[in-house]
């Protein structure tokens, strides 16, 4: 059996590795691919839409198509045919410690049983309960900083939510880090970086948090789960790459020139992260490998002209004001999305239809999962909307009597999902230049002595 640390790195494509490797050839991840290996992967499925991070980390994970497991939001309930190849190496006895995974919320359901030395739930989930226990207040901390627009960059990461919480420091955060988490605050708090930044120390936390769980637990299979590249990517692609707009990128040269190290800086802290989990990997006789489900690429459809996004703060009165009996239970999503589960099919067609009737063109996709005689319903919403108003069905109204807030779009999204991600590994692989990423999931238990599972396609050697 072979130990392993997984570093997911959400949503980064194998042109970001190479462009930073060329860029940086003295780097921690230059090195990592010097001496390893690298492939891309490819993500080929039927969707209903645009690639999505809960779908394509579900795909890739399970080791089956969307079209077989079904789960493309968060929320999406998991089906108990296709378990998440770390839910198999658990089931049969390799130990496992994972960190911001997705789809391990509810942890009761997704990651328990003694095989699990720890576990914090995935950062988009809703779940705040940890093993061991003592983790959940960072845990808690994590689910506030993700609490927020994917588009309007709103972290809203205080001081003294750094600061006053001794469980960071007790659970193995370093001072160095302590220190740049404190500078980046400074540094927003007096307007001198994007706050965008602060998502940065969100990553930084876990890096830390995740190498004393891994020392103080000693895991099989380690795995930890980053999200800050992901945001920075869709922010500030044009800003990096303006040539791959034909034409130009329709950004204002200013913005370019205010904008082009912000996903340098995301990419610094990444290397941080990736030669701390080299180091903890060498010390420990574990191999590292830094896998993303899927990638990014040029958003050419972007409009970097609009200013401003309505945003659902008050799901209660925005449903109330849609017609809709009080009590609906809502769930926990990324905005521009709204989750609600509906106790039956019929209850599911009313729900939809009041909202469709509401909204008008505002309401932009909708995607229904089952649970039992329950449907749960992921709207994405994009109304339009200016400073003081949002357009709701045809007349602009006030947005406090519909239950949102219209906020200023500083950074727009320029970068979109591709099916193409990428694998690096610490050591000398016999991998192919692309390789299917439905493959994953039976070559990790592969590594770790465990047989593939009876649906999975695996030729990559190991």
């Amino acid at each position: 059996m072979e130990r392993l640390i997984v570093l997911e790195v959400n949503e980064i494509p194998k042109r970001i590795v190479d462009w930073w490797v060329e860029r940086e050839p003295h780097s921690a991840i230059a090195a990592l691919v010097r001496r390893g290996s690298l492939a891309e992967t490819v993500l080929d499925e039927k969707l209903p839409r645009d690639s999505y991070p809960s779908q394509s980390w579900a795909s890739v994970g399970m080791g089956v198509p969307f079209t077989e497991h079904g789960v493309f939001w968060y929320g999406d309930p998991k089906p108990a045919d296709y378990p998440f190849y770390w839910q198999a190496a658990a089931e049969a006895g390799v130990s496992v410690g994972l960190m911001g995974v997705l789809h391990t919320s509810p942890r009761s359901q997704q990651a328990s049983g003694p095989n699990y030395r720890f576990v914090m739930p995935d950062l988009f989930g809703d779940d705040p309960t940890t093993v061991p226990a003592s983790l959940a207040p960072i845990q808690e901390l994590n689910l506030k900083l993700t609490r927020q627009s994917a588009r309007v960059a709103s972290v809203r990461l205080e001081p003294s939510d750094v600061l006053a919480s001794t469980s960071l420091v007790r659970h193995g955060v370093g001072p160095g880090t302590m220190r740049d988490l404190t500078v980046m605050a400074g540094q927003v708090a007096r307007g001198a970086w994007n706050k965008e930044r602060l998502r940065v120390g969100q990553s930084l936390l876990l890096a830390d948090v995740f190498e004393h769980q891994v020392k103080k637990h000693d895991p099989d299979l380690s795995m930890v789960f980053v999200n800050h590249i992901a945001a920075f990517m869709h922010r500030y692609w044009a800003a990096t790459f303006p040539e791959d707009w034909e034409g130009g990128s329709g950004y204002a040269q200013e913005w370019i020139d205010a904008h082009v190290d912000e996903l340098p800086f995301a990419m610094r802290a990444l290397d941080r992260i990736v030669a701390q989990m080299a180091a903890l990997a060498g010390r420990t006789g574990r191999t590292l490998l830094i896998l993303s489900s899927m990638g990014m690429k040029a958003d050419t459809t972007v409009d970097p002209g609009s200013k401003f996004q309505a945003v659902i703060r008050r799901p209660d009165q925005f449903l109330a004001a849609a017609g809709l009996a009080p009590g609906q239970e809502v769930r926990s999503a990324m905005v521009p999305q709204l989750t609600i589960v509906a106790s039956s099919p019929s209850d599911a067609s009313h729900i939809e239809g009041r909202l469709a009737s509401f909204l008008g063109d505002g309401l932009k996709h909708t995607m229904t999962a089952t649970e039992g005689e329950r449907r749960v319903l992921t709207f994405s919403y994009g109304p339009e909307a200016r400073e003081d108003a949002v357009f709701i069905g045809d007349a602009w109204v006030d947005p406090a009597t519909v239950g949102m807030s219209v906020e200023a779009i500083k950074d727009h999204r320029s970068g979109r999902h591709s099916p193409r991600g990428v694998l690096v590994s610490s050591k000398q692989e016999s991998w192919p230049a692309e390789l299917s990423a439905f493959e994953i999931a039976p070559m990790m238990l592969d590594r770790l002595g465990v047989p593939a599972l009876d649906y999975h396609r695996m030729s990559i050697a190991t």
